[in-house]
């Protein structure tokens, strides 16, 4: 099977950020439940409701403030916020659920995560569009992994590696052409934020599958 041109620079982009870096990804496995596949994907943004939800919609309400170098929306982050309980709260109804009730704790870890470790100096904005653009990737890059989760949770056992190592590929070669157009307030951060990622996706993992799972969490990110 021939892969398309983008499929291959992402590929070529995860095996060097492998090299670089070393894997996150271990032998991870889950339990099968279709209620923490729905609610991983919850947590990553991806909704019948445009988006503003989870990880990626809350740092959109973020993005679009830092363009146009306007405070964040309230309504905004209201939505994402009200959002997220519905989300959760129509996951539950499909009755195999490992957790319940948990919509808050999840929407803190999101809040501590958007504003704690990715946007420390909030509510200043930050006007760079590098910036901007970085954020974005690393919402698509919780949502990229989560999405691994997601489909393992459908199934349960083992997290595609392949899935994750795209993952990271797709990250990579985001990261490294924002940097490469020479605009960026900060550069070769990569490393650091993909740690972020991995955290918060072990995280995130670990509180809709609380049962005793072994090879769980991420191996520790190698550094050459």
């Amino acid at each position: 099977m021939t892969l398309p041109p983008t499929k291959i620079t992402w590929t070529v982009a995860a095996l060097a950020a492998l090299l670089a870096f070393g894997s996150s990804a271990g032998a991870q496995t889950v339990t099968a439940s279709r209620c923490a596949a729905a609610k991983a994907r919850c947590v990553m943004g991806k909704t019948h409701r445009c988006g503003v939800v989870g990880v990626r919609g809350q740092l959109k309400c973020h993005q679009n403030a830092d363009i146009r170098s306007s405070p964040v929306d309230p309504e905004c982050l209201k939505l994402a916020v009200d959002e997220l309980r519905e989300c959760f709260w129509y996951a539950e109804q499909r009755g195999d659920c490992l957790t319940t009730s948990d919509p808050a704790p999840h929407q803190a870890a999101i809040d501590a995560f958007v504003v704690g470790d990715l946007n420390p100096g909030y509510p200043t904005l930050i006007t760079n569009r590098c910036l901007v653009g970085k954020l974005e990737a690393v919402g698509e890059g919780v949502f990229d992994k989560l999405d691994c989760f997601k489909e393992a949770f459908r199934l349960g056992g083992p997290v595609d590696q392949l899935c994750l190592l795209e993952a990271e590929g797709r990250f990579a070669y985001k990261f490294t052409k924002l940097e490469n157009n020479g605009d960026c307030l900060t550069t070769g951060d990569m490393a650091a934020l993909m740690d972020k990622i991995d955290a918060f996706v072990a995280t995130t993992v670990a509180a809709l599958d609380p049962g005793p799972l072994l090879n769980r969490q991420p191996a520790t990110r190698r550094r050459r």
